[in-house]
């Protein structure tokens, strides 16, 4: 009886590749174009807010004149305080000892497990603050177009939706108050339809016009 790959299968290899291949778009665009300056930066926070002074007018006294004609009204530059709140984010994770241990050197796996899971949160978190800069500046991952029904969000968008993310569901009008209402949090995207802009989660959603954060 001949020997065939059936029977030769005990002593038989996998081939693996030496790296690993990077199927997620982890290029943030909008960061890269916001110019990193030292100009304006306070580092002096904390209490309820940082307050910042802004030019907001120019002088409006100008204007061509003939000889000797009127001048112009004078006019003034014009300024303003902002107050805003401080912002904070953060990004969790977790091994075991074992993993760690066991998962580390080139002859256990492709790549360290600590080493990729620290790389890969840089990488997220970068990725979803250069969502927030680009976004309107509530922080919205999706607003609703519809009242949804069920678990199933009808998103305007699902553009920057992802699954697994964990989200809170705020009511829209609030989405810009410091303190917003949120009747659902620590929900998990589970599916989304990117033909229909439908997001499935986890819990039963409100029947509200609401927004993701």
């Amino acid at each position: 009886m001949p020997a065939t790959l059936t029977t030769v299968n005990a002593i038989t290899k996998e081939i693996y590749e030496n790296r690993i291949r990077e199927q997620l778009q982890n290029e943030a665009v909008a960061l890269k174009r916001i110019e990193s300056s030292s100009d304006g930066v306070e580092s002096q926070v904390g209490g309820k807010y940082v307050t910042f002074p802004l030019h907001t007018r120019r002088n409006q006294g100008i204007g061509a004149r003939n000889e000797m004609e009127a001048l112009p009204v004078p006019g003034q530059q014009a300024y303003a305080a902002a107050r805003i709140s401080l912002r904070y984010l953060y990004g969790g994770a977790r091994l075991s000892g074992q993993t760690m241990e066991l998962v580390e050197k080139n002859y256990q796996a492709f790549a360290s497990a600590l080493d990729q899971e620290m790389t890969g949160l840089k990488n997220d978190l970068r990725k979803d603050l250069n969502r927030q800069v680009y976004g309107n500046g509530t922080g919205a991952v999706a607003t609703a177009a519809t009242a949804g029904t069920g678990n199933a969000f009808n998103a305007a968008t699902a553009q920057w939706a992802q699954v697994g993310m964990q989200v809170d569901i705020v009511t829209a009008a609030t989405i810009n108050n410091p303190t917003p209402t949120i009747p659902a949090s620590n929900r998990q995207i589970t599916a989304i339809d990117v033909d229909t802009n439908i997001l499935t989660f986890s819990g039963a959603t409100q029947l509200l016009v609401l927004a993701i954060l």
